[in-house]
């Protein structure tokens, strides 16, 4: 039998809060946000080079003066039909005065969209901006800035999808990205990505995940955005229950640097079929096994049926739809932090138990 050290993230952990902040690095990312390439191949639109001195909104921090309204920054992913694009989108609607987009996918490529509003005439009048730039275009629409919607998503000649959530200045938005795969058969595979915006668990202080989205072989997006609690008692003793969470800590010099993502026993509306699944996603607990550890509160094996704490070495995340069962996985980015995730504090991480036989 393995031997699972749970270091930092024990069978118990006390959670303590303060206003202070940890410590967060900020990723700079260079790439020509321009538009004269742009301005070539739009030559008959209202797109001008106003825009050149357009805000990278992967380091900027959103305007406190619009966490209320349809103003600031929006976060979230970006998805090709075929899934062969797959990354994170950053969306700056007046910001800093202008209109600008940037994605940076799974695989490092970066790109831009722009849209000329100039100031628009009310703080929630976004009902159907439209993005241009090289690669594609899209409409957003924020006239319910809780509720973003993206449409007429075109990458590379491709359908596509964006799902965004407010950024705030107070309450960070965060994107995890993952993908999951039939085990019986590997052609049934997809997206599976993460998204919190910021809103915080009230039990243990934690940022909540807020919704989940999937891109299958079909090319549609299913999403997930009704987060069940569930039952983690081993985790924080007397409370039986608590929110999906996501939480990322993107501090190198903190030993508690990681990605802690679970959500276990959701369901997943594809069709007229749920689709049930649990991620158990904690860096710190895989770092200190030195392989990747999932965190489970069944059994995946099947042999005890008891609510408990189980551990899965190689196996992050699981799902079963319609006859068919398999694996979720997400990309390990919890040494390149997000841009100054304002999260509540977490001070100190109980080291309880080090060394589980």
């Amino acid at each position: 039998m393995k031997k699972l050290i749970l270091g930092a993230f024990a069978i118990a952990i006390c959670f303590s809060c303060s206003n202070d902040e940890i410590p967060s690095e900020t990723i700079t990312v260079n790439f020509d946000i321009t538009t004269e390439t742009i301005i070539a191949q739009q030559a008959s639109t209202a797109i001008s080079g106003e825009y050149k001195g357009a805000i990278n909104p992967i380091t900027t921090l959103p305007e406190a003066r619009f966490n209320t309204n349809a103003k600031g920054m929006y976060h979230g992913i970006i998805v090709s039909s075929d899934t062969e694009i797959h990354g994170k989108i950053w969306i700056n609607l007046e910001n800093d005065g202008k209109y600008n987009a940037i994605v940076v996918t799974n695989t490092d490529d970066k790109f831009s969209f722009f849209a000329n509003m100039g100031r628009a005439s009310s703080k929630n009048s976004f009902s159907a901006i439209t993005f241009v730039g090289e690669r594609g275009s899209f409409v957003y629409d924020v006239s319910d800035y809780n509720n973003p919607i993206a449409t007429d998503v075109v990458i590379d000649e491709k359908e596509g999808y964006i799902q965004t959530v407010k950024d705030r200045s107070d309450q960070r938005a965060d994107v995890a990205l993952g993908t999951y795969v039939d085990t019986g058969d590997a052609t049934f595979a997809g997206t599976w990505d993460l998204m919190t915006d910021g809103t915080l668990d009230p039990i243990i202080g934690l940022p909540v995940l807020t919704q989940t989205c999937t891109v299958g072989p079909t090319g549609a997006m299913f999403t997930d955005m009704t987060m069940e609690p569930f039952d983690w008692s081993c985790f924080v003793g007397s409370v039986q229950t608590f929110t999906p969470i996501f939480a990322r800590f993107g501090d190198p010099n903190n030993p508690l640097s990681g990605n802690e993502f679970w959500a276990q026993g959701q369901t997943l509306a594809i069709g007229d079929t749920n689709a049930s699944y649990s991620i158990g996603v904690s860096t710190m607990v895989s770092d200190a096994n030195g392989e990747t550890v999932g965190l489970f509160n069944v059994d995946l094996t099947g042999a005890n049926p008891a609510i408990g704490c189980y551990v899965s070495f190689g196996v992050q995340g699981v799902w079963e739809w319609n006859g068919r069962s398999g694996t979720i996985s997400f990309d390990d980015d919890a040494f390149t932090p997000p841009p100054t995730r304002s999260i509540a504090a977490i001070q100190d991480f109980k080291k309880v138990l080090l060394d589980n036989k």
